[in-house]
């Protein structure tokens, strides 16, 4: 059996009834229900098992959409065959951008709709969005982390499918952003008796209930040939540790970000990392870093414009290590110059800072 599981309060608990409200397209007949009081006596966590015969019913909720400078409005990919292929519009020996969006989102959402577009305005590639919204609906964040497992197999199993056909791993990149970037690291790890993939960004890869899962739950820098990620929300609800081949840390990687204003819950700053990876796609020099030699307490320490890089789409992928930049607090993001870390006031003045 799978648990997903619902924090709720006592007062509006009522097993499967709440969950028929909540979730009204699972059929209450594939789930047993058990419930169990929080330690500290405020609610209760009710627990729905899946049963085994609804997972097939759950992985088909995985759609893949396929778009392109030839078909900008998109169709679902479909890969029984090279025939379903061609229909699709997926071109074998084109560069593909996966892109897989996070907790709360579609494939409509700022995010994929943003980089997708960027990408289809600048070049002409293969671009796929995961859409999982179905799996990973609010409130339920632990049900979402949950699904990661079936999502990166979905995807592994499209990929595989596609590879079958002709494609090859080395004209892949994996784009995520939070929990979807765990899932890019998933679906990478059970690729592997296929082969490596070539590249990963993770955009702010998810905190909450990843911190302790071994390698092949989340995203790693041995899931693909180079993976690179940017932290804007470390330590709260991104990852701050450095695990990715390189690892970028815009204004020390943590909340508030330039701009994010009251940002209490961090979600503005968590959705940074996203947007300046969106501009880096357009503006090819955007985005210069400096090499720093760790991170301390959430932030990167000594650091020295002696080593540069490029953070975002266009970055080296020879290049590995720690890097930290400045950034404007709005659109456009990028500074012009590189820069070292400032301390705390510097920060805060930032924060405040409008133009």
């Amino acid at each position: 059996m799978n648990a997903l599981f619902l924090l709720c309060t006592l007062a509006y608990c009522q097993g499967s009834s709440l969950w028929s409200i909540l979730q009204p397209e699972v059929n209450e007949r594939d789930l047993d229900f058990s419930i169990s009081r929080q330690n500290d006596g405020r609610g209760v966590f009710v627990k729905a098992f899946l049963k085994d015969s609804a997972v097939i019913t759950k992985n088909k909720k995985v759609k893949f959409f396929m778009f392109s400078g030839l078909n900008l409005q998109g169709a679902q990919l479909q890969c029984r065959n090279r025939k379903n292929l061609v229909l699709s519009g997926f071109d074998l020996n084109k560069e593909t951008k996966l892109i897989i969006h996070g907790f709360a989102n579609s494939a409509s959402s700022q995010f994929t709709e943003n980089l997708k577009n960027a990408y289809l305005k600048t070049y002409d590639y293969n671009i796929v969005v995961v859409d999982w919204s179905a799996l990973c609906r609010p409130p339920f964040y632990s049900s979402a982390v949950e699904n990661t497992r079936y999502v990166g197999a979905a995807t592994a199993r499209m990929v595989e499918c596609l590879v079958s056909q002709g494609f090859r791993l080395s004209r892949l990149h994996m784009v995520g952003h939070s929990i979807g970037a765990h899932i890019a690291g998933i679906a990478a790890y059970l690729l592997r008796h296929v082969g490596q993939v070539a590249r990963i960004t993770g955009l702010d890869p998810a905190k909450p209930m990843f911190e302790m899962e071994p390698d092949e739950y989340r995203l790693s820098s041995k899931d693909a040939e180079f993976v690179d990620c940017i932290h804007t929300c470390g330590g709260f609800l991104g990852q701050s540790e450095p695990h990715c081949s390189i690892d970028f840390y815009p204004n020390d990687g943590t909340n508030p970000q330039p701009g994010c204003v009251f940002d209490i819950f961090g979600i503005c700053s968590h959705q940074r990392a996203y947007k300046y990876f969106t501009e880096s796609v357009t503006e090819t020099e955007a985005f210069r870093a400096v090499r720093c030699s760790a991170v301390d307490d959430y932030s990167p320490v000594n650091c020295s414009s002696s080593a540069e890089v490029k953070m975002g789409e266009h970055t080296d992928t020879r290049m590995r290590g720690i890097f930290y930049l400045a950034t404007t607090p709005e659109p456009p993001y990028s500074l012009k110059v590189s820069s070292v870390p400032g301390n705390l006031l510097t920060k805060f003045s930032w924060y405040f800072y409008s133009r």
